[in-house]
């Protein structure tokens, strides 16, 4: 039987999202990418070369998927003023690909609103 190979990356890609959602790209091991994943580790790192090259490739990935998700207001001539809520209905679909929960996992909630650490 042949190796899925652009399945097992999806499946990489797809646990990555939910351990930088949940922890954070700096509390994500690739240990954990991989057991999410039913993968080793050598298989990660064999795809995608470090833990910081498939955090940029899940972050571009969903940027992408946020930016797809906004019509062409300009092209289509509509106000352009509907664009924010499509990114928001688009988020509200898919929290978990909200750039801000990619980039910083739920230990942003825990900050202050100067960057300190929230009372």
């Amino acid at each position: 039987m042949a190796w899925d190979t652009e399945g097992t990356k999806r499946k990489i890609k797809d646990a990555a999202t939910a351990e930088f959602t949940r922890r954070g790209p700096a509390g994500t091991t690739v240990e954990r990418i991989a057991k999410r994943a039913g993968v080793n580790k050598e298989r990660v790192y064999n795809y995608f070369g470090s833990k910081d090259r498939l955090f940029s490739e899940v972050l571009r990935d969903e940027l992408t998927r946020a930016a797809e998700a906004v019509p062409p207001a300009f092209d289509e001539g509509e106000d352009v003023g509907t664009t924010p809520g499509v990114c928001t209905t688009h988020h509200r679909q898919r929290p978990e690909t909200h750039p801000a929960a990619v980039l910083g996992g739920p230990h942003l909630r825990r900050r202050g609103a100067r960057g300190g650490a929230a009372a």
